[in-house]
């Protein structure tokens, strides 16, 4: 439900996008197919594909030597981040703007050769096809024919993290208000690039909508698609599987007609047995013996 492929998630040291299906990995046959005839038929409606399985979605697993070894793949996304060092000038709060390529396992090392811990920048891109993408930020700032090649950094006038408070800044002296991202009629973030990067680095498509600003943390951010349909096990299936269960009772019971009476009257074969009747029981005797063999 929230965390399905296209989902961006939160780790420790980084954040990602929950990938496709076809990073989900089943290696053991521990995770059984789900049977909902109704639901699988209206899946395979949708997508036009008559050869489908139902599945839960894999769980982690600690193989013999105790290495974590996840079964659902993610990548890293966004690829841009914020260093966590804050410096003060002129009574604003600015941080270091960078992009993935520079930093060294996910720390950002300064020309002084210091060390700063990073984390993911909360803006991005998305549209209304569901393509999501990083902003390019020196585009937003300079604009599309700008070689400004200094750092970049964002701003911030107060406490409170607002968006208005926010200013894209470079070292060139060259500054933006963030909020303007946030005005569609500007185009400040230009047309979409088609990215979906659940997929991979590379995954693109033709887009001509235009990108809007979304912050990666919002509970809008993602929303997935659901489908539902009423289950409705079969009326045996119950009966079966009590009768199973209880194979050592009822074997005599469906023997002997006065043993099944009697048992109707003793929990918890009353509640069980209560909306069938003598024949019906008789008639799961197929299911006992298969449960015995």
């Amino acid at each position: 439900m929230t965390f399905g492929p296209g989902a961006m998630v939160d780790l420790p040291k980084d954040s990602v996008i929950v990938g496709g299906l076809e990073g989900w990995r089943y290696l053991r046959d521990v995770i059984p197919t789900i049977a909902e005839p109704r639901l699988l038929m209206k899946v395979q409606q949708l997508l036009g594909v008559p050869d489908l399985t139902l599945r839960a979605p894999p769980a982690h697993w600690d193989g013999p030597a105790k290495k974590f070894t996840p079964e659902v793949e993610v990548w890293r996304f966004p690829e841009w981040f914020t260093v966590k060092t804050v410096s003060v000038e002129g009574g604003r709060r600015r941080r270091r703007l960078v992009p993935a390529r520079e930093l060294n396992e996910s720390v950002f090392v300064d020309a002084n050769g210091k060390s700063h811990s990073v984390v993911p920048v909360r803006f991005v891109r998305a549209c209304e096809n569901g393509h999501v993408d990083d902003i390019e930020w020196h585009v937003f700032l300079h604009g599309p024919n700008a070689e400004c090649i200094q750092a970049m950094y964002l701003e911030e006038r107060g406490t409170s993290g607002d968006i208005q408070d926010i200013i894209v800044g470079c070292g060139c002296g060259k500054q933006r208000e963030m909020y303007q991202a946030a005005l569609r009629d500007l185009g400040t973030l230009g047309n979409c690039s088609g990215a979906r990067p659940w997929l991979g680095p590379f995954a693109r498509e033709s887009c001509d909508k235009a990108s809007r600003l979304l912050i990666r943390t919002a509970s809008y951010a993602y929303f997935p698609r659901t489908l539902s349909a009423i289950s409705i096990p079969p009326r045996g299936q119950a009966l079966d599987e009590f009768v199973g269960s209880q194979i050592t009772s009822m074997k005599i019971a469906l023997d002997a007609p006065a043993v099944l009476t009697a048992l109707r009257s003793v929990p918890p074969f009353s509640d069980a047995l209560r909306e069938f009747d003598d024949a019906a029981v008789i008639a799961s005797r197929p299911s006992t013996k298969r449960s015995l063999t």
